[in-house]
């Protein structure tokens, strides 16, 4: 019991494993606890609730009721034994199963937003350090060897980061537009 004030409640602990199955079984609403009520024996209980389930006119009360009893049933009964005796479960349109699933999706989402833009991110600075290296080597190589073709420019444009790093360093020892061919040659084949 509880007691403050002029407030008051009594209330009794029921152990669902002593209580009488056929009594749980007569209310609609307590059939998925009455595979509870037989943990010794319960294959025979479970199959009297599925078959009462199965009898009920409601769809969407036979689908919520059907759900339930294999949430409690998975208490001590592994999957497959369930669905064998349940048979197909069709548990995705349960309500609970419903919101669990929007919530599960909804998590995903943001999940993989997060890492799609940390993924972008990190892409996009790649990419600009590249093509920021790419303009400094091209710059450098312009003002060592004069003016370049269009289609060695873009050749280097599109050469990785490490390798416009080695190009930087290289290009100081460049005395004509040959020996930045060679290096290209060089570097291509290694």
């Amino acid at each position: 019991s509880f007691q403050r004030g002029s407030l008051s409640h009594r209330f009794e602990v029921l152990r669902l494993w002593e209580q009488d199955p056929e009594v749980l079984s007569r209310y609609p609403g307590l059939l998925p606890l009455a595979v509870l009520a037989e943990p010794d024996n319960p294959e025979p209980r479970l199959r009297q609730v599925a078959r009462a389930i199965a009898e009920m006119e409601d769809p969407k009360l036979r689908q919520e009721l059907k759900a339930a009893t294999a949430v409690l049933a998975g208490l001590t009964w592994t999957p497959e034994e369930i669905s064998r005796v349940l048979g197909g479960l069709a548990v995705r349109e349960s309500t609970i199963y419903q919101m669990w699933r929007a919530e599960a999706l909804k998590e995903g989402r943001e999940e993989g937003l997060k890492q799609g833009l940390e993924q972008g991110l990190q892409q996009g600075l790649q990419q600009g350090l590249q093509q920021e290296a790419a303009r400094l080597t091209l710059s450098q190589l312009r003002r060592k060897l004069g003016s370049l073709p269009e289609d060695l420019s873009e050749t280097i444009r599109l050469l990785p980061t490490e390798q416009l790093e080695a190009l930087a360093e290289a290009l100081l020892d460049f005395q004509t537009l040959a020996d930045l061919i060679q290096w290209l040659r060089e570097s291509s084949s290694n």
